[in-house]
């Protein structure tokens, strides 16, 4: 048994050695995520106690990594360092006091959620004085017929859910890889645009960086200024800029040469590659495949992680959590979505980046999407299936457990079934009847593997998971209920877009968009700040 005692203290003092010393440093904020958003140090990664093990063994790869878990003063971050020593890692260290005591040394404090691309993409536009518009002179401009096209950047699902009318989803990273068979006439004006700000900037700056003929600005304030200025947004639009033909793709990877070159991104072969994955152990790998998410399940390295270009440099503290590490970039032969995230990747500070040469080439590929690596899983356990949880809710009813998100809960849910935050199940379960059969489920039936052994570590005997969790009951047919029904516990887990607010998202898309203005000014003030933005000559 491993003992969970012997765990580092560290002040903030030298935490801020640690964050300036150069050397691998994995921070991580084991809060939930709502609460992560109220306040957090710049660099922490949000991975919290309750999803711990299924979140790190992506988020840090290598169990030697030197790690410190941060929270609110509450005790969490021992409570993780504890599970992550069990788990095999053995770097570890709390910082002591957590976030008040960073505050109270007068250390900078962040709220919101994946902070260094945001701030990122304001100091961009701060030193490039990226050209912008706002939508007022655009529905103008496009009204009186003038020559301009809009490219919206965000995921294709989010491009559905809302998006200004007649825009074309590019999804970020391969905005410069399909351009040119939109914007091939020099005198038309490209209109980039996102939900707020940062995608529309970095897109927009990623067309001027590579000094495409066409006119180029980033939408003010994206789609929520287009919402908050009275104009209507669409839904389920389909149009999708088409794929590249030969003659562009041929202009993109000059493009993307001219990056290379501009930025001095490296390449490595595949020996190099095979060493660095031998040398794994000793320095942290991880290996990003930025094509579109199809082409990732139609065939990826096994050891790759999908990170479409654009969502990397939007969320990369979601997908890199060690400071310091190797980051492999995958892509296919062009290279073009590889150096454009390269190139943004440098300027935010993350200096080891490089891109794999013919990283597809010749190579076994994995068909699919990625198997998830949760590490610790408890084998064994009380497997029911769909139609026998059903036959048991019309008996003995059981309580039934969901310790899914609480988004996920909150779309669909086994009816009666209770919402809990795995990491609370202790205080959830103080108001069960010792003698209540338990029936845990999460949205694949993992994490409730995890519930379960902790309600059976807790002195519950009877104890089952709902094999396959919700994925498998919906297959079956068998009854949903959607919203917050039935909460033993609070929905604290989930930040929510301003878009997705029940209430006052007026009023939260215009906070939102203040808070990205403010944020310039915030890491301009603050050394732990490690952006090292390239001005562009246009």
């Amino acid at each position: 048994m491993v003992s969970e005692v012997s765990v580092a203290s560290i002040d903030p003092g030298t935490l801020r050695s640690w964050l300036a010393d150069g050397q691998e440093l994995a921070l991580l904020d084991v809060r939930e995520e709502l609460t992560f958003s109220k306040g957090h140090l710049l660099m922490a990664a949000c991975i919290p106690l309750s999803r711990l093990e299924v979140l790190v063994p992506d988020s840090v790869p290598r169990r030697g990594t030197r790690i410190c878990c941060c929270d609110d003063g509450s005790g969490l971050a021992l409570a993780a360092a504890r599970a992550l020593r069990r788990l095999g890692y053995d770097d570890l260290a709390v910082l002591d006091g957590g976030l008040p005591a960073w505050q109270a040394a007068g250390h900078t404090v962040y709220t919101g959620v994946h902070v260094p691309s945001k701030a990122f993409a304001e100091v961009l536009e701060h030193e490039n004085d990226t050209p912008t518009m706002d939508v007022e002179e655009f529905a103008r401009r496009r009204e009186a017929g003038e020559n301009m096209l809009n490219i919206d950047v965000r995921t294709f699902d989010e491009y559905q859910v809302d998006s200004i009318p007649g825009s074309i989803s590019a999804p970020g990273g391969e905005i410069l890889l399909r351009i040119q068979e939109l914007a091939a006439d020099p005198d038309v004006t490209v209109v980039v645009n996102c939900g707020g700000r940062t995608r529309s900037i970095i897109g927009a700056q990623s067309l001027i960086n590579a000094a495409i003929p066409s006119k180029v600005v980033s939408l003010r304030n994206g789609t929520m200024a287009w919402h908050l200025a009275g104009h209507a947004l669409e839904s389920r639009q389909g149009l999708i800029c088409p794929e590249p033909s030969r003659q562009s793709l041929e202009l993109a990877s000059t493009w993307a040469s001219n990056l290379i070159a501009k930025f001095n991104i490296a390449r490595i072969n595949q020996d190099t590659y095979r060493r660095w994955q031998a040398e794994s152990n000793s320095r942290s790998l991880y290996v990003l495949d930025v094509r579109s998410p199809r082409e990732y399940l139609l065939g990826h390295l096994p050891e790759a992680i999908s990170a479409p270009g654009g969502q990397l440099v939007q969320e990369t503290d979601g997908y890199v959590a060690t400071l310091g590490s190797r980051i492999v970039l995958v892509d296919s032969a062009s290279q073009v979505r590889a150096a454009l995230a390269a190139s943004w990747l440098l300027q935010m500070g993350w200096d080891d980046v490089v891109i794999l040469e013919d990283g597809l080439e010749g190579a076994i590929l994995e068909v699919g999407p990625r198997q998830p690596r949760a590490l610790g899983l408890p084998s064994g356990g009380d497997l029911i299936a769909p139609t026998q949880l059903q036959s048991m809710l019309d008996g003995e009813e059981p309580v039934v457990i969901d310790v899914s998100l609480s988004s996920s809960y909150k779309a669909g849910h086994i009816p009666g079934s209770c919402f809990v935050v795995r990491a609370r199940l202790e205080k959830a379960l103080a108001g069960v009847a010792p003698g209540r059969p338990l029936v845990f489920v999460s949205e694949d039936g993992v994490l409730a593997r995890y519930a379960a052994f902790d309600a059976a570590r807790l002195g519950r005997d009877k104890v089952s998971i709902l094999d396959g969790g919700m994925k498998a009951w919906a297959a079956e047919g068998l009854p949903v209920e959607s919203g917050f029904t039935a909460m033993m516990d609070i929905a604290d887990d989930v930040w929510y877009v301003p878009r997705d607010q029940e209430h006052d998202r007026e009023k939260a898309m215009q906070e939102y968009i203040d808070w990205e203005l403010g944020l310039v000014a915030q890491v301009s003030a603050d050394p732990d700040c490690r952006f090292a933005c390239y001005r562009s000559a246009r």
